[in-house]
């Protein structure tokens, strides 16, 4: 594999920063919704993501769009 490729594979800046936001805004959810820590809902949206077989912001945006976890 070339760098050309690597590069490809990983979001772009703006992207990365779009993804972060998606995340943040599930796990604030997820915070007051359950009365849990940062550190527990970024746990929780892991492992529910994990279990859906599902990248960590498809699941944060998953919450968002739905109001549930995958």
């Amino acid at each position: 594999m070339d760098h050309q490729d690597d590069d490809r594979s990983r979001p772009a800046g703006g992207e990365q920063a779009q993804f972060s936001s998606i995340i943040a805004i599930a796990e604030g959810i997820l915070i007051e919704r359950y009365v849990i820590s940062a550190e527990l809902a970024r746990a929780l949206l892991e492992h529910r993501s994990a279990a859906a077989g599902l990248p960590v912001v498809e699941a944060a945006n998953w919450l968002l769009c739905t109001q549930d976890l995958p």
